[in-house]
């Protein structure tokens, strides 16, 4: 599998987020951008802006949890499809 992708990572902890890092890179066969966000507002807003692929998030984050985050990436990317259908 070939290709390039962009994965949103979400963790407040530095040391859990080299982890990631380093695992994901480690994958020669997929080339990876990465974009860090240490809280929910943080990775709101870099998911609105960039529109990763994949987003990667830890529960217990310092402003909310990664499920709020899911759940507003969700409806987010279901009403955006419904726009489209629409047209």
């Amino acid at each position: 599998m070939n290709g390039r992708y962009t994965i949103l990572l979400v963790e407040d902890s530095e040391s859990d987020l080299a982890i990631y890092r380093r695992y994901l890179l480690a994958n020669e066969d997929v080339e990876y951008q990465i974009l860090e966000a240490e809280n929910l507002a943080e990775a709101l807003e870099r998911w609105q802006a960039e529109s990763p692929d994949l987003v990667l998030t830890d529960i217990h984050l310092p402003d909310g949890n990664g499920l709020e985050l899911l759940e507003a990436v969700s409806y987010t990317h279901l009403r955006a499809h419904e726009t489209k259908a629409n047209l």
